[in-house]
């Protein structure tokens, strides 16, 4: 799951997809982790685009623990948990690979995560 969630993020950076931010997020709710990917462009031209983009990258690996679609959500750069974590990581934005659980990050409860970077 992390080194898949790795390959994805370091491919949509080649492909220049713009994406400020990456993290897994546990939900017991559903009991699942779903991949995270927060880009500006989501507010911009909206979800659809976004979701298009990453469709694209994801076809074009060839590892052999591919993502699906169905295991990434966008979100928008001002979305509540995102910004959250940006105002709690801010002085530490160059952290990669950082597990966040149990943790309430200014209001918003993070049951499991695993934060691969923020910019």
């Amino acid at each position: 799951m992390i080194r898949a969630g790795e390959t994805l993020t370091r491919a949509l950076d080649q492909a220049k997809v713009p994406i400020n931010g990456a993290f897994w997020l546990y939900s017991s709710e559903s009991e699942r982790w779903t991949l995270v990917l927060v880009s500006e462009q989501v507010g911009e031209s909206g979800p659809r685009k976004v979701y298009g983009d990453i469709q694209r990258v994801l076809l074009s690996l060839t590892t052999k623990k591919k993502l699906r679609l169905s295991d990434i959500t966008v979100m928008e750069d001002t979305a509540p948990l995102p910004s959250a974590l940006r105002n709690v990581l801010e002085p530490a934005m160059n952290v990669r690979g950082m597990r966040l659980g149990g943790n309430v990050v200014n209001g918003q409860y993070v049951e499991d995560a695993y934060l691969y970077f923020f910019r």
